[in-house]
């Protein structure tokens, strides 16, 4: 239980600063936008993304780190190395990118087959050339238990491109009016 208290909090929270990292940086800097960093921030988004990474990314990595990890033994053999990380990219991965538009489309109120038909073969591309370099790092030199700690700092990066990725596709579908961005 423990674990998986850490796993959700760790999650939670680098969920967090990457959508902070999203809306103070890199959305008023690609809309050419004068927002003060961090001034406008939208509190319920960064909420509802800081919620996804705790109740959800958490929770699936850790248990399917677990997996893994019995599936493919825990050597760190270069082989058994690369034999890892492929298992996780096509049994972990696919999975927790359509939990992951799911959920975000269901806390914004919206389809999660749009968003998935709309944002999963980028995101599976952009984290197939993102996520095989981060994992043979992961389980080559690290030991199990701090797989998550280091999958979460990597991901910082990540859930900033993600929350990006996400931002953007809800832009465009429910056209908010530019007064309230």
């Amino acid at each position: 239980m423990q674990a998986l208290v850490r796993a959700s909090l760790t999650s939670g929270t680098l969920y967090t600063i990457g959508d902070l990292l999203n809306q103070g940086f890199v959305e008023p800097r690609v809309s050419g936008s004068d927002r003060s960093q961090f001034r406008d921030v939208d509190w319920l988004r960064t909420g509802k993304f800081a919620l996804t990474g705790a109740l959800l990314h958490g929770p699936f990595f850790l248990y399917g780190f677990t997996m893994l990890d019995r599936l493919c033994g825990q050597a760190r053999s270069l082989g058994a190395v690369f034999k890892k990380s492929v298992a996780g990219q096509v049994l972990l991965f696919p999975p927790y990118v359509l939990s992951f538009l799911s959920m975000t489309a269901l806390l914004d109120g919206q389809s999660p087959w749009d968003r998935i038909q709309s944002r999963f073969v980028p995101i599976m591309v952009n984290g197939s050339i993102v996520w095989p370099i981060a994992n043979v790092i992961n389980f080559r030199y690290l030991p199990s238990q701090w797989r998550i700690a280091y999958i979460n700092i990597v991901g910082i990066g990540w859930n900033t491109y993600l929350s990006f990725n996400t931002r953007q596709h809800t832009k465009r579908a429910i056209q908010i009016p530019s007064d309230l961005r």
